[in-house]
């Protein structure tokens, strides 16, 4: 494992603030940290937010990020809907953050959250902004009062944390509180500690709610867990396989083939060979975490016979759509192309994946289906022993028989190769 210190603060120095390059740049105390899960970390200070890019290390304050009364307590990036929540002791408040971006002729505004609002004339990026905006509770108005938006009331907010379905787990003074995606706060328990000061997400979808007081509260329930889950789970702001991939993800797809050339030998990482003899060097800990097909095979003792072994060899492999793959097992953010769902579809599920990436793979696929492809897609789905979606073609076939494109010849064969699918296809209303 590799630490670095980007930026320090340390008592014996002056207290100052001041933004630059690593170790240039200057905090106060900082009350909360919030990863974007995109290369930075949003700070909470009390009067301020500011941005640290992890690469270059530059730290920034965000204008307009002071709270209109009180100081910031707590800070959390929703992974699901892309925005930065931060807390007062009695509010709740979504911080926008906004890059302005400079033409010769005119200034455009593109919102952090991948929105387009530029031109392609665009040059140069300017100074980014910050918006803050009142979601619930009150700026001054305490209280212990559950309900809609501004209707609630917060005795002390303490830390926050973003969850499943776009939920906010609330510390709030001696109760744990959840706010919906519909900015509706309610109470889920009470007699909590009153010095507990922040809030984690375990693996195994627990809360962990820790107290000044050495006192460590687990928290468990159906409907907890992370915004964007940790344990190889997928970034849900990809939701549908023609989006864009992000610039991050998209700079690391093509950096993932240029790895192989010249690679010195590191016990660290395998090299991959795909089907058309295309190389990947990828650490073994990325493959591990994201593939139980490569932990039996890369760990020593594995299960395989050649387990631990330093060179892998997926002669079926479609090498575009591995490269993908590995993009997700790096960055937790899944993308495919539309033509390659299908062999990736296949890779992902031999791999043994996480089950929501081959899901995810898989409703993607269903979403591209038509009346014209619908039969290729089954025979495709029942050659290559595909359980889950077989089912789920049959069903699109039959709702969609009136307009589905069946040639003669496309009857023949799926009369020829699956007879006991086209018997069940006939049994079915």
């Amino acid at each position: 494992m590799i630490l670095r210190c980007l930026c320090r603060y340390t008592p014996q120095e002056t207290v100052c603030i001041s933004d630059g390059y690593r170790r240039e740049a200057r905090f106060s105390a900082i009350t909360a940290l919030a990863p974007d899960g995109k290369g930075s970390v949003y700070i909470a200070e009390a009067e301020r937010i500011r941005k640290v890019d992890l690469l270059s290390g530059q730290v920034t304050t965000l204008p307009g990020s002071v709270p209109r009364t009180g100081s910031w307590t707590g800070l959390s990036y929703d992974y699901d809907a892309d925005e930065l929540f931060a807390t007062t002791a009695s509010a709740i408040c979504r911080i926008d953050v906004i890059t302005l971006t400079t033409t010769a002729a005119s200034a455009h505004v593109s919102g952090a959250n991948g929105g387009e609002r530029t031109t392609p004339m665009d040059t140069a990026a300017g100074e980014l902004e910050a918006k803050v905006n009142l979601v619930a509770g009150d700026w001054q108005a305490a209280g212990n009062t559950d309900g809609p938006v501004t209707i609630a009331r917060f005795t002390r907010i303490t830390a926050i944390l973003a969850g499943v379905h776009r939920q906010l787990y609330i510390l709030d003074h001696d109760k744990f509180r959840i706010m919906s995606v519909n900015g509706y706060v309610s109470t889920a328990l009470t007699g909590l500690p009153t010095d507990q000061c922040s809030i984690a997400a375990l693996p195994s979808g627990e809360l962990a709610v820790g107290a000044k007081g050495s006192r460590l509260t687990i928290v468990r329930g159906p409907q907890l867990g992370p915004s964007s889950p940790t344990s190889g789970g997928i970034k849900a702001s990809h939701s549908a396989p023609r989006q864009r991939p992000s610039a991050a993800l998209s700079k690391l797809h093509r950096t993932l083939l240029l790895c192989a050339t010249g690679a010195d030998v590191n016990p660290a990482t395998v090299n991959i060979h795909t089907r058309d003899g295309t190389v990947f060097v990828a650490h073994r800990s990325a493959l591990v975490s994201h593939s139980q097909y490569f932990e039996k095979l890369l760990v020593p003792g594995g299960g395989f016979a050649d387990s631990g072994a330093e060179d892998v060899k997926l002669p079926d492999a479609d090498p575009a759509a591995f490269q993908w793959l590995l993009a997700y097992m790096y960055t937790g953010e899944l993308y495919m192309p539309d033509e390659l769902l299908r062999p990736a579809v296949l890779l992902a599920d031999w791999l043994l994946m996480p089950q929501d990436c081959v899901g995810q793979l898989q409703k993607w696929l269903l979403a591209v289906v038509t009346p014209q492809s619908v039969l290729s897609d089954l025979l495709w789905a029942e050659q290559h022993g595909m359980t889950s979606l077989v089912p789920q073609l049959k069903l699109w076939l039959v709702q969609q028989r009136k307009s589905v494109v069946l040639g003669e010849e496309d009857l023949r064969q799926l009369i020829v190769r699956c007879p006991c699918l086209v018997a069940d296809l006939i049994r079915m209303p």
